[in-house]
């Protein structure tokens, strides 16, 4: 009859190989679904910001995404820091018809004010030092 090979260490140590396993096997799905948002372009060191009520949106952020849930629900961008720092803002999805983002950024070089009215309309932002932000893409209205 084969005899089976027991570890001292098997005996000793269940609870770490499972918590062991347990950690492995979150640390798969977090690189899952880091794998997943490079086969969407995004590179997973970006920060990604998500609004659902009126806020000062974080200039640091690389990607914000918007869920309207009022009519020209209001939004302010601070100044960024450094030259050439972008950052792109994408209305996901609103409440209502009539909802929309609007978006005053303190020093703006293209205008004012940035709307965004339909779910996918998206602005990309770069900061010029001296002019502030400047709209680089825009499906939104800028005015």
């Amino acid at each position: 009859m084969p005899r089976t090979h027991i570890s001292l260490s098997t005996i000793r140590n269940p609870v770490k190989r499972s918590r062991a396993e347990e950690l492995k096997n979150k640390l798969d799905d977090h690189d899952d679904a880091l794998d997943a948002l490079e086969g969407l372009g995004l590179n997973s060191a970006l920060l990604v910001k998500e609004y659902d009520a009126a806020d000062a949106i974080d200039p640091l952020a690389d990607i914000v995404f918007i869920d309207a849930t009022t009519a020209g629900m209001a939004m302010t961008l601070a100044d960024a820091t450094i030259p050439g720092e972008t950052i792109t803002i994408v209305l996901r999805s609103k409440s209502d018809s009539g909802d929309s983002a609007v978006i005053t950024p303190n020093t703006f070089d293209s205008g004012a004010t940035i709307t965004l009215d339909d779910v996918g309309e998206q602005v990309q932002l770069i900061w010029v030092d001296t002019n502030g932000w400047t709209a680089r893409r825009s499906t939104g209205t800028i005015a």
